[in-house]
């Protein structure tokens, strides 16, 4: 939900203060999701999954990311792509 509302500020804002905070809050969003849902995960998972669940959630990240990076070259010539990159997102 956070990330959500930090990207329609950075994407619809009045300016560069709403692209600056909007970029901070999505910083510290992702930045806590990073690290707060393999912990997460681990406490919730049985011992024998625990491996799985946690590789496969540092797998998706990378995937996640590899696409965000795709949307972002696929995007470079457009005029305000950058835009539609931070509605994706």
């Amino acid at each position: 939900m956070a990330s959500g509302m930090s990207s329609l500020s950075t994407s619809i804002g009045g300016g560069l203060a709403c692209v600056i905070l909007g970029k901070f809050s999505f910083g510290i969003g992702a930045g806590f999701a990073t690290h707060a849902a393999p912990t997460y995960m681990a406490e919730l998972a049985p011992a024998r999954l625990r491996g799985y669940m946690i590789a496969g959630k540092e797998a998706m990240m990378s995937v996640g990311i590899v696409l965000g990076n795709g949307i972002g070259f696929a995007y470079r010539g457009v005029d305000l792509g950058w835009v539609v990159i931070y509605v994706i997102a």
